[in-house]
């Protein structure tokens, strides 16, 4: 299965690496909302609350005025998260998570998350590995400037035996990570 996905990121993602040398921004689409870095964090919550069932503050400005929500559609599933540092978006993702995890429904989210990111110019591919005791996480990466995908399998004693499958489409210009 996993030999199977990687074929296919691999298949999809070589018209990705032809640069136009085109520098336009980056963005990331929420539904019909499109958010930029730098955006303004009170104008950006009220465009997600008038669109979105819920959007959701936790650990507002616990660590160097970073501020961050979940966004939630009408059925609680996450649409993604938002991060603000001093008052502007810093960091976002859009889950691409499927709720029914079959092979089939995990390559169409990561068709549809490719899809996102396939104009924004060369890409390269990472695959971070985090192996502890009861713990395995590993992730496959196609980074796209300040856009990135990551399709992350994770195998846990703590999920008591089952494991867990997300792919994600992030935009992040880095200020949310430094502390």
């Amino acid at each position: 299965m996993r030999l199977f996905i990687f074929g296919f990121c691999c298949f999809l993602l070589c018209p990705l690496t032809s640069s136009s040398g085109d520098h336009r921004v980056q963005t990331l689409a929420f539904g019909s909302l499109t958010l930029r870095l730098g955006d303004d964090e009170k104008t950006t919550l009220t465009a997600l609350s008038d669109r979105y069932k819920s959007v959701l503050e936790f650990g507002k400005g616990k660590i160097g005025g970073v501020d961050q929500f979940i966004v939630e559609k009408q059925n609680d599933d996450v649409v993604g998260v938002v991060t603000f540092v001093n008052g502007t978006l810093s960091k976002a993702y859009r889950d691409w998570t499927p709720n029914e995890t079959s092979a089939y429904e995990v390559v169409r989210s990561i068709q549809g998350a490719i899809e996102a990111i396939k104009d924004d110019g060369l890409c390269t591919l990472e695959a971070p590995t985090v192996k502890e005791p009861g713990y395995l996480n590993e992730s496959s990466m196609i980074i796209c400037g300040a856009k990135y995908i990551e399709i992350t399998a994770i195998s846990s004693s703590q999920l008591a035996g089952k494991t867990t499958v997300s792919v994600h489409e992030w935009l992040d210009d880095g200020r949310s990570n430094k502390k």
